[in-house]
């Protein structure tokens, strides 16, 4: 039976009364072939087919695909979901419930659960359709079925978070609705470790990472819209769930702290397996304290044995600093070390191996970015603890108070941003907890700045034992003291913590005393995440009012030299914002500046860069140059050994430290190759003259680099100083030239010989920059100097390769032109490269360009048919990569191709000629088991030629057919395009063939469908019908599409 036969048969006992005859009538057809029974049931929507179709075997969990597809019989029992709100239909839910329990828990052969996404996201749907009461907990336990799953589980999550998880927490639910919503949010926040592969696993120095079976944005949008109702109505359990998880992801692999005693270096590392803590000493051999840093910082790893170790259980701070000083004391080195820098060391190492996701404060609210399992499960809990404290006081003290107890600080960082967003309710724990901490990690740690600060600022009133606690505390000696000016340390953490509590006027008392001896304001914050640091380059000293009142005195110089900036912790003027504002200056009142440079010859180097990039940027702004003045100036500043030792440099430890002379460098040379290219703005013969000189200086000046391993020529041509200089020169030489020209000097040679002989001297140093310009301005210089160039070029005909060879090539094989009259000169290049691999992919890529568009344009003369010639060498060589590279490229130039010119219908002749060469050479008598994926690759490629074909005959055909399997690969939409513009009787029965066959193979399915209707619009016209009925009835079979019904119903 045809597919749309049957399909009208199904449409019509559909609309019937159900019955016992009609359900056997179509149970009989559906069975016949796959194609209508999922038709029958993607159009099914009446209650009253259930019995039958369930006596009918067809809710058998060995029915459901294992991966995919989706089972087809799930938008059924999703419909008659939706139908169960009527009275006469409830007995459906429990059916539908049994048919999610058993496909759910069935297994195959191997044991394995069904894992197809699509089952699963039909069965949350129908679930939400029905009563919660009715949804047991056995139905809620096969979650982590549907979740566990090798494809992306994230759908799946979403809809159990955002949909069904609601379910039990609106509408006044019971306390088993409670806990089903609680074991949906714990089967949803779950954590599985993932493998790495070695790639990873060596770029992150690990072998496996913790991800959220549900995708982190899933997750957290889920905690944006329930957490008040989970943390209002929801239990404990969800707290002590998420702490567990949070827990698991705080989990260092070892903490790592180097100390020093009798003037030697050594590692100390804490590890922990199982609540069993591993302390082992390294010695590493002499190194100074800096280089064990180093050591840990790049995770080197240690080969050499420890030299004492140690097991202990986990404990507290105070026990663990204890016991690890006892066991490293009781011998020599360790036995005279300073006991209160050892305890010191020791309480690091415990600190930071329990200080993960401390340093930022909870407090910053712009900190949305949730990009890690532990930043998306932090949130969570966050957010669910605060609703939680609004309502639940008894409870969220209980939570707290373990939280202070916790090894890992995190949850004592937390139990401080609650009580300090609820300091009425829960100061008690606050107090409690203080009294308790005999480790001053509370009051004294650096990583709890911002949560105490809204602790303390919060308090309204403190007894007068509270005080003294405070004053207790604040004697206390912190954990973290640095080595170097201690004293001034503690004076400033104990003046940070009298700032909070400035309203208490002991403590206001005591700020100013101690802002007294550190002269200066202070206060709490995060250890990152507000610290104010300088912002960019910092802020300007002077106004724009003020650097030009400065500049027109010529005093302006003079406190540039004396200027210095604030430190880069403080927020003060720098130099950095002083000379940003010059800039801005410089490029809004050029003149002003260009009249009084001359006394700025001793500047530092930022601030005469920022004037000449301002001009620049007036210049780049269409504003007039005064360039006589500008030019001269730019000389005197460099000409001189000051400048080429760097004797400018402006604050040389700070970050502008990189403002040396080759930052002038760059943007002199920058606005001279800019200029010389505006043939349309004035720049005089003085000035053109003056800048060769300035050019001259610097190749002068300017030392060769050492030699290093350069891929990408051009790019690092454009970005040196010798490559600046170099294309400001080129530049420059054809500007002079272009001008000589004008004044009707049509001389052959058009540089002088001074030009010629310093590019001479640069290829002489081996200076790579000037290799990779010869060829990237080869067509420039053939025009200055066509002798010359051609001499250079076959200079470099190479009998092997070398750096140099390779330099040339990546900077003319860039240009992205073909010249005619360079082709043969640098054709012995190309035959060389044919057969080399450059390391600049690029290269390879448009090595075979320049060789096709040779061939296309007529430049190299012997022709396809000549074995001698570039292009039928490169078909001979056979390197897959090179020949898809011109396929695609050929491809690509039906951009550029009209319809009329004769020239253009040659080159569609010669594409056309490559195809047919690759077809009768390569494929024509190849067997498919002997198809390799490269030939895939270039037969998928070859289909996209189908653009330039005038029609499609027999010959064309086959090409065609040989390359419909592979089509899927790359751009199957081109060639439907393109089959779709035969308007031909005969090209349109073979374009019915093509496409038919293409369907055996895969089912194009894209967005502009009106090209395949196009073309079973044609088949019908031209009586290719069998062509035309097939390929609507595969679309309809296979794709579940319709888009081709009426057609095929209008035609039959």
């Amino acid at each position: 039976m045809r597919y749309y036969d049957g399909v009208k048969e199904i449409d019509c006992l559909l609309a019937s009364k159900v019955s016992k005859k009609n359900s056997e009538k179509l149970l009989a057809l559906i069975r016949t072939d796959v194609a209508f029974e999922n038709y029958f049931f993607s159009k099914v929507k009446k209650i009253s087919w259930f019995i039958f179709l369930k006596n009918a075997d067809y809710f058998n969990p060995e029915r459901v695909p294992h991966n995919i597809p989706e089972w087809n019989v799930c938008s059924y029992i999703e419909n008659v979901s939706e139908q169960i709100n009527l009275p006469r239909n409830k007995k459906y839910i429990n059916e539908l419930l049994q048919i999610i329990k058993d496909v759910s828990n069935h297994k195959d052969a191997d044991g394995h659960h069904i894992d197809n996404y699509g089952t699963w996201l039909n069965f949350v749907k129908i679930l939400l359709n029905i009563p919660r009461e009715k949804i047991s907990f056995d139905v809620i336990e096969l979650i982590p079925i549907w979740l566990d799953s090798r494809l992306d589980a994230s759908l799946v999550g979403s809809e159990l978070g955002l949909k069904l998880l609601p379910k039990f927490l609106h509408d006044d639910p019971s306390p088993e609705d409670i806990t089903k919503a609680e074991r949906i949010v714990d089967f949803i926040t779950q954590v599985k470790s993932i493998k790495l592969d070695e790639e990873r696993a060596k770029l992150y120095d690990k072998e496996e990472e913790y991800k959220l079976i549900v995708d982190l944005y899933w997750v957290k949008e889920i905690f944006e819209k329930y957490s008040k109702d989970i943390g209002e109505k929801c239990t404990n359990n969800i707290i002590d769930a998420l702490s567990d998880r949070i827990q698991v992801l705080l989990k260092r692999d070892e903490s790592l702290i180097p100390f020093e005693t009798n003037s030697n270096a050594y590692l100390l590392a804490l590890s922990s397996d199982n609540g069993t803590c591993s302390v082992e000493v390294f010695d590493v051999g002499g190194k100074a304290e800096f280089n064990v840093y180093e050591q840990i910082y790049r995770k080197k790893k240690r080969e050499e044995p420890s030299i004492k170790a140690l097991s202990i259980d986990e404990t507290s701070l105070d026990d663990f600093t204890v016991k690890v000083f006892e066991f490293l004391t009781t011998d020599e080195p360790f036995k005279s070390s300073d006991e209160s820098q050892m305890k010191r060391d020791i309480h690091n190492l415990y600190c930071n191996f329990y200080n993960r996701e401390t340093y930022a404060s909870l407090h910053d609210e712009s900190r949305t970015h949730h990009t890690s399992p532990l930043e998306v499960l932090s949130f969570a809990l966050k957010s669910i603890l605060l609703f939680k404290a609004k309502k639940h006081i008894d409870e969220t003290k209980e939570i707290l108070a373990g939280f202070f107890d916790e090894k890992y600080l995190y949850f004592p960082k937390m139990a401080l941003y609650i009580v300090g967003k609820n300091i009425n309710i829960y100061s008690d724990v606050f107090w409690e907890a203080l009294e308790k901490d005999t480790s001053n990690l509370i009051f004294g740690g650096i990583y709890f700045g911002d949560e105490l600060k809204h602790v303390l600022e919060n308090l309204s009133d403190l007894s007068s034992h509270q005080k003294e606690l405070i004053i207790k505390k604040l004697n206390d000696v912190p954990g973290y003291v640095p080595d170097e000016d201690a004293e001034r340390y503690i004076t400033e953490w104990k003046q940070e913590r009298c700032q909070a509590l400035m309203k208490f006027p002991e403590f206001k008392k005591l700020y100013e005393s101690l802002k007294s001896q550190t002269g200066k304001d202070v206060g709490l914050h995060a250890a990152v995440g507000e610290i104010h640091v300088r912002d960019g380059w910092g802020h300007s000293s002077l106004t724009k009012e003020e650097i030009l009142q400065m500049l027109s005195t010529n005093k302006l110089p003079s406190y540039l030299k004396n200027f210095k900036s604030k430190g880069f912790w403080e927020d003060g003027p720098t130099v950095g914002g002083l000379a940003k504002l010059i800039k801005e200056c410089a490029a809004e009142n050029t003149d002003k500046f260009i009249d009084k440079l001359p006394p700025f010859n001793d500047t530092g180097f930022i601030y005469v860069y920022e004037i000449l990039d301002g001009i620049k940027e007036a210049w780049n702004n269409k504003q007039d140059i005064a360039w006589g003045k500008f030019i001269e100036f730019i000389y005197q500043y460099i000409d001189r050994d000051e400048f080429w030792k760097d004797h400018f440099i402006v604050e040389k430890d700070d970050f502008l430290g990189g403002a040396n002379h080759f930052w002038i460098i760059g943007v002199v040379t920058d606005l001279i190759r800019e200029v010389s290219r505006d043939d349309a703005r004035p720049f005089d013969e003085t000035c053109l003259k003056k800048s060769e000189q300035i050019l001259f200086l610097v190749f002068d000046n300017l030392e060769a680099e050492e030699e290093e391993e350069i891929s990408d020529y051009v790019t690092h041509a454009l970005n040196s100083s010798h490559g600046k200089t170099l294309s400001a020169f080129i530049n420059l030489t054809l500007r002079i030239a272009r001008t000589n020209d004008k004044k009707g000097d049509k001389a052959e040679i058009k540089w002088s010989a001074e030009i010629k002989d310093k590019y001479d001297e640069l290829l002489e140093k081996k200076i790579i920059e000037s290799y990779t310009f010869l060829g990237r301005y080869l067509p420039n210089l053939f025009y200055l100097d066509k002798a010359w160039a051609e001499e250079k070029v076959k200079d470099l005909y190479p009998d092997s390769v070398d750096r140099y060879w390779e330099a040339f090539m990546d900077g003319y094989l860039s240009i992205g032109t073909v010249y005619n009259d360079l082709y043969e000169l640098v054709n012995p290049h190309y035959e060389f490269a044919r057969s080399y691999t450059f390391k600049e992919k690029h290269d390879n890529e448009h090595l075979v360009q320049h060789i096709a568009l040779g061939y296309l344009l007529g430049f190299d003369k012997r022709g396809l048919d000549n074995t001698e010639s570039l292009i039928r060498k490169v078909l001979d060589g056979w390197k897959p990569r090179q020949i898809s590279d011109i396929v695609r490229f050929l491809w690509s130039q039906q951009r550029y191709l009209r319809e009329e010119p004769e020239g253009d219908k040659k080159i569609v002749e010669k594409i056309i000629s490559i195809w047919s060469w690759i077809y009768e050479n390569k494929y024509k008598d190849k067997s498919k088991a002997d198809i390799t994926e490269d030939d895939r690759g270039i037969l998928s490629d070859l289909g996209r030629l189908t653009v330039f074909l005038p029609h499609i005959d027999e010959e064309y055909s086959r090409w065609l057919l040989l390359s419909v399997p592979y089509l899927k690969m790359r751009g199957s939409s081109f060639v439907i395009e393109s089959l779709n513009k035969f308007d031909d009787a005969g090209s349109v029965g073979y374009v019915g063939k093509i496409f038919l066959k293409m369907l055996e193979y895969f089912i194009p399915d894209f967005y502009k469908k009106h090209h395949i209707r196009s073309i079973v619009e044609k088949l019908y016209q031209y009586d290719q019908n069998d062509y035309a009925n097939a390929i609507c009835e595969t679309y309809g079979k296979k794709n579940q599409d319709d888009f081709l019904r009426d057609l095929w119903e209008k035609n039959n």
